[in-house]
């Protein structure tokens, strides 16, 4: 009567016992990678979130002020030094939890998004002082006019005046 390997193992009584704590480690291992993974790295589904929405077209032909681009660049700044404590990698047990490939796919959207914040403050910036330019140079030509006549002095006057309280 000659059993076969498979046949003596499957009766086996101590190896079917090994058999099973070894599964019930592996799962207990899973189950622990997978908690580790959702305490670690759960906190950067928002930068995720903020990535699968970015639209560049769409934010550089919306009007912005500086304070909206203020915020929006603090707010990049802020998912960058998040990700600056980003966990590489982690041993748990047997497992090994990998998260490069996850900090690869998230480290360019702050970058990519401060690009374009950066472009539109430049254009912002440019016009501002293209404005500027011209109200410098205007009340400048007004005030070089000096006047001689009593009427024409006042009204110098009150332009002088004008712009000395928008200086202020």
């Amino acid at each position: 009567n000659h059993l076969s390997t498979q046949a003596i193992l499957i009766h086996n009584r101590d190896y079917n016992n090994f058999t099973q704590r070894i599964l019930a480690n592996i799962n207990d291992q899973i189950d622990a990678v997978q908690v580790y993974a959702n305490d670690c790295y759960e906190p950067f589904r928002k930068i995720y979130q903020y990535g699968q929405e970015w639209d560049e077209e769409a934010f550089l032909e919306k009007e912005q002020t500086y304070e909206d681009l203020f915020k929006q660049m603090e707010l990049m700044r802020d998912y960058q030094e998040e990700l600056d404590k980003f966990k590489h990698s982690h041993v748990l047990g047997a497992m090994l939890v990998d998260g490069k490939v996850l900090r690869s796919e998230l480290s360019p959207i702050p970058e990519q998004a401060l690009a374009a914040m950066k472009k539109m403050l430049t254009v912002l910036a440019r016009e501002k002082c293209a404005a500027t330019f011209q109200r410098f140079d205007a009340v400048n030509k007004a005030l070089d006019e000096r006047p001689k006549e009593l009427t024409r002095y006042a009204n110098y006057v009150k332009m002088y005046q004008m712009v000395r309280s928008e200086l202020q």
